[in-house]
């Protein structure tokens, strides 16, 4: 996300397509974040930073191109974590976010197609052996960190 709003800040050709695509809520095609984040992790990545992938996995291109990649660069065991919480609530949360992309209209799009283009990601990643942590989403924020690194086994 914060890839695309810079490259709807910079201009150019791409940048009101991109601001069409969010303003409506609608999902990306695959090759965008596909090529951003291909694009950071080969320019950026030296091989001993952690990688948080917030957001990925929300199209079979995408994914592959995702699992693929980590897979290059030795990364193949890593986890994901999926936050469940109800559709009352991540609307309540993204309105409070402020973004201008951020209407009711737009984020209830964006919450169909996460239940219909998502969850068959999860699916996917699964069968190549990534491991799934479903986290409930529904507690505070604090909780929900702890819950996290409880699961991750980092506490």
């Amino acid at each position: 996300g914060a890839e695309l709003r810079a490259m709807i800040a910079a201009g150019g050709h791409s940048g009101p397509l991109v601001q069409e695509v969010l303003n409506a809520g609608k999902r990306m095609p695959d090759f965008m974040p596909t090529f951003l984040q291909t694009q950071k992790i080969v320019q950026h990545f030296d091989g001993e930073e952690h990688i948080i992938a917030d957001g990925l996995a929300r199209g079979p291109d995408q994914t592959r191109a995702f699992d693929d990649m980590m897979q290059f660069y030795g990364r193949g065991d890593y986890h994901i974590v999926q936050l469940t919480l109800s559709e009352d609530s991540s609307v309540k949360r993204l309105l409070a976010r402020g973004r201008v992309d951020d209407t009711e209209e737009a984020i209830r799009s964006r919450l169909a197609w996460s239940k219909t283009d998502m969850m068959p990601q999860l699916e996917l990643l699964e069968s190549r052996g990534r491991v799934i942590h479903e986290i409930d989403g529904e507690p505070d924020v604090e909780t929900i960190h702890k819950n996290i690194l409880a699961a991750l086994k980092l506490v």
